[in-house]
């Protein structure tokens, strides 16, 4: 798994207790895209984060994938036009 310590996500999508983060990755051909999806809670008075979903909460993080995944695929557009742009002013 990534280590996102000092790399925070480029898009966080929220539907109630449930998130789906996307994160930016660079890798030897080039930037590639994770997505983390969990579920807070609240124990006593300190805010958690569970990976471990409910069945209510099965259909509205599909959502929230889907809405990822589309997130993901403009960031590769826009990866792919700045990448197509530096190759046609040089590098610059």
């Amino acid at each position: 798994m990534a280590d996102h310590t000092n790399n925070p996500p480029v898009q966080r999508l929220r539907d109630g207790p449930l998130e789906a983060s996307v994160w930016k990755n660079e890798g030897k051909d080039g930037p590639y895209y994770t997505v983390t999806l969990y579920r807070s809670y609240l124990e006593g008075k300190d805010w958690k984060n569970t990976s471990s979903l409910r069945q209510r909460d099965l259909l509205p993080l599909a959502e929230l994938a889907r809405r990822a995944h589309e997130c993901i695929r403009a960031f590769q557009a826009e990866d792919k036009a700045a990448l197509f742009a530096a190759g046609r002013n040089g590098g610059r």
